[in-house]
């Protein structure tokens, strides 16, 4: 797949994006991936119950723009009126 021939080096290679997030910088985060990746379980990567989490967050953003959309639509319309 694109994502380990790509994605990972991209993310773990020396010098690029895990070195310069992390402040444990490269061979810090690299040991830490190391240590959980000997106790992940599959239960832990649960994709369905983490897309439900993100639908409601991007749900509750979109209520929360159109509720400020309204209010500003509704400001407009009392001032020309």
């Amino acid at each position: 797949m694109i994502v380990n021939a790509i994605g990972g080096p991209t993310l773990v290679t020396k010098g690029n994006y895990i070195h310069q997030m992390y402040a444990a910088g490269y061979l810090g985060t690299i040991e830490l991936v190391k240590r959980k990746q000997k106790t992940v379980t599959w239960s832990e990567l649960d994709f369905f119950e983490d897309l439900k989490v993100v639908f409601i967050y991007l749900f509750d953003f979109f209520i929360m723009v159109c509720s400020q959309v309204a209010q500003a639509i509704f400001v407009t319309l009392t001032y020309y009126i």
